[in-house]
């Protein structure tokens, strides 16, 4: 009997354990992956052409940008990482920024109150009794910080109304709130004269007695305009009366200081303004909006000094960056012009999407082009396009409509005297434009027109023009306006005007109800007439 050999063979397997990695980095190599960016981004070329860059090379550099309200590791909107051997460094992340903490307010407080806040945080304030906000009942984190600043406690006790306005005076004090010990002067209009005390107080809540102003039948004559350092007035050879008014001006080298002008009132001048000479220094830079100056501001520079500014992230500047300080003035400001975001709000109802969709998340800079695309079953009128400008934070969104869907109005008719609220070549089925008269006119008709497959659903109205009152006419028949409410010089089509006879004139037989009211009709009035009574 034969005996048969098995021969077994062994396999030994010798576990190891895996190359550990971090997720943005490659194990065969070493090499850098596209990093993922919590709460930020880098270019976008990199996303499209990924491929082609990545995995990225040991010692590479990637420029990233945080969201509004974030910043990287070291406290920086933009950051720059470097790929290593183990992974990106620093961390490609951004951390949500936070405001300062908040003082307590005076007679006052704040909710909610939380130990941080961080970017769109709300804080609202309020204030106990007989005290009054002032500022912002609400303020916002933002990544620069809290806008507007927040708000203080005003007492409200003993707080006088606004001071009383006798006629043909004028307060030469103009406050939100007044309270006891404030006072303010009157002066009076031109050829009145003040009577009483020209300063009131307030007391216990209340104004003191104000003066009150008398008209002067005859001019009064002034002096020659009073003279000031360093300027002259400019004058003329006849003699000056109360209501009459001077200009001044400054020697070379020298500013005016205070108002231009002065008018003499009840035959006295107020005090010239001064020249004085031009100041070398300028005071801190102004602040601009969604912008910054680089450097801390100092109080004072000197003519010649120069200061930059830059604006927040994702605006555009239009202007010069550096103003310069000339003779205590600092040159044209820089505009920082908003970026734009997609509004989903606003694509949706116009049947619209991005033409990349990872755009949906990112900022347009000022002048930045949009593109668009219609969902399906849907197509664009042949008069539009689908880009949209940002310009300035807004996007004008084209529209798509189905595309059996009906045909464009073409621009509405023009109305006389009047205006429509929209100037576009084409309308799209289903819209709609208003229209407005000029003013006093008066509108006829639908103010609006709405756009049906390719027409207009009615007629445009018409705006008929109003009455004008003719003093000649009324002078001629010897009538009056009966109402001094009525003392205007236009009156709408359809308004009725009713009149009077002058003192020693009447209608020429008795006077019945209505005898002496006129209607206005299409721009033409008729005049009543009224004869002299027989002795």
């Amino acid at each position: 009997m034969g005996m048969s050999l098995k021969i077994y063979k062994l396999w030994i397997f010798i576990l190891t354990p895996p190359l550990i990695c971090p997720p943005t980095c490659n194990a065969e190599d070493g090499k850098c992956d596209l990093p993922n960016v919590e709460n930020g981004k880098i270019a976008q070329y990199f996303y499209i052409f990924k491929k082609f860059y990545f995995p990225m090379e040991e010692g590479k550099k990637l420029s990233l940008s945080c969201a509004a309200g974030y910043t990287s590791q070291s406290g920086k909107q933009e950051e720059q990482i470097t790929c290593t051997a183990q992974a990106w460094i620093p961390a490609p992340m951004c951390f949500r920024l936070t405001c300062l903490k908040l003082e307590l307010v005076e007679n006052g407080g704040f909710y909610p109150q939380k130990m941080t806040y961080v970017d769109r945080d709300v804080v609202q304030f309020f204030c106990r009794e007989n005290y009054s906000l002032k500022g912002s009942e609400l303020i916002q984190c933002y990544f620069f910080g809290w806008s507007p600043e927040p708000p203080t406690c005003e007492e409200t006790r003993n707080k006088c109304p606004p001071p009383p306005r006798p006629a043909h005076a004028i307060p030469l004090t103009d406050r939100a709130i007044y309270r006891d010990g404030d006072a303010v002067r009157y002066e009076c209009d031109n050829n009145y004269m003040l009577v009483g005390r020209e300063e009131i107080h307030c007391e216990n809540g209340q104004w003191t007695s104000p003066p009150f102003c008398v008209e002067v039948k005859e001019k009064i004559r002034c002096g020659q305009p009073p003279p000031t350092g360093h300027g002259s007035a400019v004058t003329r050879s006849e003699g000056y009366h109360s209501g009459d008014t001077v200009r001044y001006q400054c020697a070379d080298g020298y500013r005016i200081e205070g108002s231009i002008e002065i008018t003499c009132k009840a035959g006295k001048w107020p005090q010239p303004p001064t020249c004085n000479a031009a100041s070398q220094y300028c005071r801190t830079p102004p602040a601009i909006r969604n912008g910054e100056l680089v450097d801390t501001p100092s109080d004072t520079y000197s003519s010649g000094s120069s200061m930059e500014y830059r604006c927040h992230n994702y605006h555009l500047m239009e202007g010069p960056k550096t103003v310069r300080c000339a003779h205590g003035a600092w040159s044209e400001l820089p505009v920082c012009l908003e970026p734009c975001k997609v509004s989903a709000e606003e694509m949706g109802p116009r049947n619209l999407e991005l033409r990349w969709s990872f755009e949906m998340t990112s900022y347009f800079l000022h002048g930045d082009t949009v593109e668009f695309t219609c969902k399906d079953g849907y197509d664009v009128s042949s008069h539009s396009e689908l880009k949209g400008p940002c310009r300035r934070g807004h996007i004008p969104y084209p529209k798509c409509v189905r595309k059996d869907a009906a045909k464009a109005c073409v621009a509405p008719p023009p109305v006389r005297n009047g205006s429509v609220n929209s100037s576009q070549d084409f309308y799209d089925s289903g819209s709609s434009v208003g229209y407005r008269c000029s003013t006093h006119h008066f509108l006829q008709g639908s103010s609006t027109l709405n756009c049906f497959n390719g027409e207009w659903d009615t007629t445009p109205p018409t705006c008929i023009e109003p009455c004008v009152l003719s003093q000649e006419e009324m002078q001629r028949n010897e009538i009056k306006l009966r109402w001094s409410f009525d003392e205007k010089d236009y009156f709408f089509h359809g308004e009725f005007v009713e009149f009077l006879c002058n003192n020693g004139y009447s209608k020429n037989q008795q006077t019945v109800m209505f005898e002496l009211r006129s209607q206005c009709s299409y721009g033409k009035l008729h005049y009543p007439t009224c004869l002299q009574r027989q002795r």
